[in-house]
């Protein structure tokens, strides 16, 4: 429903804040700690200007790249990641702050009219309240916070198309791209194969035996360990509660609105649409264009055809402007809704302004209010009693789930004497590959599991969210650690490792001696064509899909062949391990007169991007040179 005005609303920045958000919001909600990192997280871990940035804020983004889908981190410091992460954070704060000191500004309308167009706060394609303050309550922000994050985000996309739109490339620059985008090359080339190398080399048990104790660190199996744990349920805490029948029709009584059938309405539109930063004149002749409509409509036209032929509604204008049906704040548009649910059947509004563009409404059908008997409802209202119960309830066994692990740090049995759950236990698992621990494989998870405070010394984990409906406490169950695979185990593939390095060197040596002999002018060309097995390509662009990728990029990289600086060929390995003697034989310079005239417009339109992200950068290192930036220590 209305597809066009919230594609309207989602530009660039809109997307990128679009996968941000929903980044987030998959890796908080579907696998976040319930509580905040150890450690204070009022912290100053650095400061950019006097601008403070909190360890709590390293610590989240730390979280979110951790539990990032194939995340391959785990293994690297934390402390290192740490550090990378927070130059990131400064770079962030310098470009807002340098956008700020420029004059640039966000107003409150725009990031409301941003949040309502994310499809991450949609419920059926429209912008739902109660999602969006789901959203805040498992994310743990507040609506200000999350509007500071979209305030940094539109603040430096602001900055960098301002940077970005003053950037050009001079004439000569640009040909010179052109000529070298256009230009065609001829080449042949000759394969070394490193197979035939391998074939002929024996490895002995001494060099299997000297690889094996020079580099024992790669040969170890990894550690293992299985967890022991208990869970809740959100689901499960929401069926073990019966409400009583007076609470189940008191609370029908005091909320009879909400088990109605509200009213619906059929809505059909015509729709001129108005860009985020459309000039006054812009936004004149689109009003111009909505009344001389509306005129139309007034002398007889009829509704359905000027929404096919006018409207730039792309998803409805060929179904007459006909929308889906819809209930009172359902869309997210007030002034839409304003005019659409006070129109009479068959009746069209006069035009309507929005943030999205100009409307007329019109109103095809709509079925009236429906209330709802208690018996018609009375599972329905059990169901939300459960809910809110269950909800509650849930809060207050986390906290003695959680104050019992603390209290007792080295056993899971009073919490299952206590509070009744059922302790169960994984399969054993390694830290890179956990996928056999099914629901809690989680990438929180299996940080916990490995951490000094559980593995090492044996303590209960803290409370772990796994999703919006389950929690979990667990500890270290069995430990298998690391040894030292046997030889015998590993012999085999030391073999082939070293077969595999030996022939790749052979390989590598008779490519170079070609490209030598290619080189050194003393065998006359037309023997060393038929002495090696050329292969050869004429007047190859750069944009070629027909050859090699690596031969093509060597191809391109080589200098123009001349008289005064000889053959022009080089050696390159392909992706197959495979050996390839590359020789330019003729560049022949690009014709622009060739090219259309879109195929320029485009290539234009990428150099003065690229321009704009060089000129961006630049600007980014200089607020870096002039900046008064102080970390502190963050590592614990």
């Amino acid at each position: 429903m209305l597809q066009a005005m919230r594609e309207k609303a989602q530009g660039w920045i809109a997307w990128v804040i679009v996968v941000l958000i929903a980044l987030t919001f998959i890796l908080f909600w579907g696998g976040g700690s319930f509580f905040t990192p150890a450690g204070d997280q009022s912290k100053t871990v650095a400061k950019v200007n006097g601008e403070e940035i909190s360890l709590s804020m390293l610590e989240k983004q730390y979280e979110q790249l951790l539990r990032q889908p194939n995340s391959n981190l785990k293994h690297l410091s934390p402390n290192a990641i740490k550090a990378k992460i927070l130059d990131s954070i400064i770079d962030e704060t310098l470009i807002t702050q340098g956008a700020k000191d420029l004059g640039l500004k966000v107003s409150e309308h725009r990031i409301d009219s941003q949040i309502r167009a994310l499809p991450i706060f949609h419920e059926n394609g429209v912008f739902s309240i109660n999602q969006y303050k789901r959203f805040l309550m498992n994310m743990n922000l507040s609506e200000r916070e999350l509007k500071e994050m979209f305030t940094k985000q539109l603040l430096q996309q602001q900055l960098y198309s301002a940077l970005a739109s003053t950037s050009f490339v001079i004439e000569p620059d640009f040909n010179a791209f052109m000529n070298y985008f256009f230009q065609k090359r001829s080449y042949r080339y000759t394969k070394v194969e490193r197979q035939k190398f391998a074939d002929t080399i024996k490895v002995s048990d001494d060099e299997v035996n000297e690889f094996y104790e020079a580099n024992t660190q790669d040969f170890y199996t990894p550690e293992k360990v299985s967890l022991e744990y208990v869970a809740l349920n959100l689901e499960e805490v929401k069926n073990s509660y019966t409400p009583e029948p007076d609470q189940i029709k008191q609370y029908y009584n005091e909320n009879k609105a909400l088990f109605n059938e509200p009213e619906r309405r059929s809505l059909a539109h015509i729709y001129i649409q108005v860009a985020n930063d459309a000039s006054e004149e812009e936004i004149s002749d689109a009003d111009k264009k909505i009344k001389a409509i509306y005129q139309r409509l007034t002398k007889g036209e009829s509704f359905e055809d000027l929404a096919k032929s006018e409207s730039d509604d792309v998803q409805t204008k060929n179904k007459g402007g006909s929308l889906d049906w819809i209930v009172r704040g359902e869309i997210g548009i007030p002034a839409f809704e304003a005019v659409a649910f006070n129109l009479e059947k068959g009746k069209y509004s006069e035009p309507t302004r929005t943030d999205f563009g100009f409307h007329i409404i019109k109103l095809l059908d709509l079925t009236e209010e429906k209330v709802l008997a208690f018996d018609e409802v009375k599972d329905k209202v059990t169901a939300q009693l459960q809910t809110r119960w269950a909800e509650d309830e849930i809060i207050n066994r986390i906290d003695k789930l959680t104050n019992l692990s603390y209290d007792y740090p080295d056993t899971l049995q009073p919490i299952v004497d206590e509070m009744g759950l059922t302790v169960e236990k994984t399969a054993l698992f390694t830290q890179e590959n956990p996928e056999n621990i099914k629901e809690l494989n989680t990438p929180k998870v299996v940080e916990v599991a490995f951490s000094e405070y559980v593995k090492d010394q044996g303590n209960n984990s803290d409370l772990i969210q796994l999703d919006d409906q389950n929690y979990v406490v667990f500890r270290i169950a069995e430990r298998v650690p690391s040894a030292l695979k046997p030889l015998s185990e590993v012999k085999a593939s030391i073999q082939s490792l070293l077969v595999y390095q030996k022939s790749s060197d052979q390989a590598e040596l008779a490519a170079k001696a070609i490209l030598d002999k290619l080189k050194s002018n003393t065998v006359e060309e037309d023997k060393l064509i038929s002495e090696f097995a050329w292969q050869e390509s004429k007047n190859i662009t750069l944009t070629s899909t027909e050859e090699d990728r690596y031969i093509l990029d060597t191809v391109f990289k080589l200098a123009r062949p001349s008289q005064k600086t000889g053959v022009s060929a080089e050696v390159t390995q392909l992706v197959n391990s495979d050996y390839a003697v590359v020789w330019l034989t003729d560049v022949e310079n690009g014709k622009l007169n060739d090219a259309k005239p879109e195929e320029i417009a485009q290539l234009k339109e990428h150099v003065l991007r690229q321009a704009g992200e060089l000129d961006f950068t630049l600007y980014t290192k200089s607020l870096e040179q002039k900046a008064k930036i102080k970390r502190e220590d963050f590592t614990s």
